[in-house]
């Protein structure tokens, strides 16, 4: 295989993907350009409060997003609190106004 066949890349949008192809495995890398300084900022705080690089925080957050159902997934993730009557409406008559 030569070295041209073992990257590919693609340029089409303001994401620019890298594949490098060995015969033992895949290795994907993605560069993300024209971010704003204070987002990369803000990766950067969010990686050190969870005692992780800005690269494996990067990585969490791509698979958390893309690899969930969406909202199907946050519905699931509330917890059980009580029974449906407890989150009737009360079916009192309507208190009266002064005008």
């Amino acid at each position: 295989m030569k070295n041209d066949d073992r990257l590919r890349h693609s340029s089409s949008s303001p994401v620019l993907s890298l594949i490098a192809i060995t015969e033992e495995t895949i290795v994907a890398q993605l560069i993300v350009r024209n971010l704003d300084d204070d987002i990369i900022q803000a990766l950067k705080e969010r990686a050190a409060e969870r005692g992780h690089s800005a690269e494996e925080e990067h990585r969490r957050i791509l698979q958390s997003v893309l690899r969930s159902e969406g909202l199907l997934d946050h519905l699931r993730a509330i917890p059980s609190v009580g029974d449906d009557g407890d989150f009737a409406r009360q079916a009192d008559p309507p208190r009266s106004v002064d005008l």
